[in-house]
């Protein structure tokens, strides 16, 4: 799921990729749904929202921002 909303994001479907990030959400474990936010986050700094890709990243413990550290550097 995680892939089809990558796929979806890079085609400029951000809506579709938002709902496929969301859906594979519900699927993950609780530390895999990391995975599921960095996509929405992606997915929104695709559409220039830095409102919501900084809302994302606010919301991440430390240990989360190290693994996202690609994603924060693009801000």
């Amino acid at each position: 799921m995680l892939q089809k909303a990558e796929l979806e994001r890079n085609r400029g479907n951000y809506d579709d990729a938002k709902l496929w990030a969301e859906k594979a959400g519900y699927f993950l474990s609780k530390n895999d749904q990391q995975e599921a936010s960095n996509s929405l986050a992606e997915t929104a700094l695709s559409q220039n929202d830095l409102p919501t890709v900084s809302k994302t990243i606010d919301a991440m413990n430390e240990e989360q921002r190290q693994s996202a550290q690609s994603l924060i550097k693009a801000l």
